[in-house]
């Protein structure tokens, strides 16, 4: 009797233990094809007849998943060998959770590994556990975009930055030069619209850097190409001169338009600087052509007499 009741007492232990690991064992006879689990599988999964034959345990799973863990299982008996594998496990309550499952075989002749008996195996809960893993997998991925993010950032600050600042700095070296007192009103207008340009480039950067880069948020404003046009004209002309090359402006409508006029002038500043830059003699134009009939987008042409590209 003390034998007995020591045996239950380190069953009652066992499954405590079970229990607290949320884990718990079973035993799969392949010649009875039934399988049978512990109490506390049984209470999880709500599967209170055991054994219960192998037909019906792809129960236990989802439904979408029902064939292929069929397919497992019979792999299993027939390799005859360790295995482990993790499967989706719908619970007593309809929840499904996430399940590690993994086992051995036993044989009459455990050395030959002959004659099969059938296989132990445990089975342990680890939905938390992959949804740690699926954190810091969101997190890394999170860390990475933030990274990138701030390298694309300097890169727009680089590239952003420096383009109308060259302009800037052509202008102000024909400030100096400049003695008619028109001319240097209408320099130092240029420039602070210019630097103004330059602001809203900085503020549109560091907003990008608040939000991401795929939904970036502006404001609509109500502005005319032409003078957007003209003013990148004025910003590059006073480098163009240097080189002995023309800036032209073609705006056939002087109507206004509804947009981002910051950010168009960013655009264009960047194709004037770069059409100004490799162009040697000649002329740089900038058209500005109104929508057509039924549209609404203006279109904004930068052209020049440069050697361009070789065509690919």
């Amino acid at each position: 009797m003390d034998a007995i009741f020591e045996l239950k007492q380190q069953m009652l232990f066992l499954e405590r233990a079970h229990a607290s690991a949320r884990m718990g064992h079973f035993v799969l006879d392949p010649k009875r094809q039934t399988i049978e689990f512990s109490s506390w599988v049984r209470g999880n999964i709500g599967l209170n007849d055991m054994p219960i034959p192998l037909d019906r345990l792809p129960e236990i799973v989802p439904e979408e998943e029902r064939e292929a863990f069929a397919a497992t299982v019979a792999a299993i008996i027939e390799a005859e060998e360790d295995f482990a594998f993790e499967t989706n496990v719908v619970t007593a309550k309809g929840v499904v959770r996430t399940q590690r499952v993994s086992g051995i075989p036993a044989f009459e002749n455990q050395a030959a590994r002959e004659g099969l008996i059938g296989f132990y195996g445990i089975l342990q809960e680890i939905t938390s556990e992959k949804e740690d893993q699926q954190s810091l997998v969101e997190a890394r991925d999170k860390a990475q975009a933030e990274l990138e993010a701030r390298t694309n950032i300097l890169a727009t600050v680089s590239h952003e930055i420096r383009t109308p600042l060259g302009g800037i700095l052509g202008i102000i070296g024909q400030l100096k030069r400049e003695r008619s007192a028109t001319e240097r009103e209408r320099a130092l207008e240029l420039m602070e619209d210019s630097c103004q340009a330059l602001l809203d480039t900085l503020d549109a950067i560091l907003q990008q850097a608040r939000l991401s880069q795929d939904a970036e948020q502006r404001e609509a404003k109500r502005f005319r190409p032409s003078a957007v046009a003209q003013r990148v004209a004025e910003l590059f002309r006073p480098l163009a001169r240097r080189k002995g090359i023309r800036i032209e402006v073609d705006a056939v409508s002087d109507t206004q338009a509804i947009g981002d006029p910051g950010r168009i002038q960013q655009v264009l500043a960047n194709f004037v600087s770069n059409a100004v830059k490799f162009t040697q003699a000649g002329v740089v134009t900038i058209d500005v052509e109104p929508p057509i009939a039924g549209e609404k987008d203006w279109t904004f042409i930068v052209s020049d007499t440069g050697s361009g590209m070789d065509q690919i």
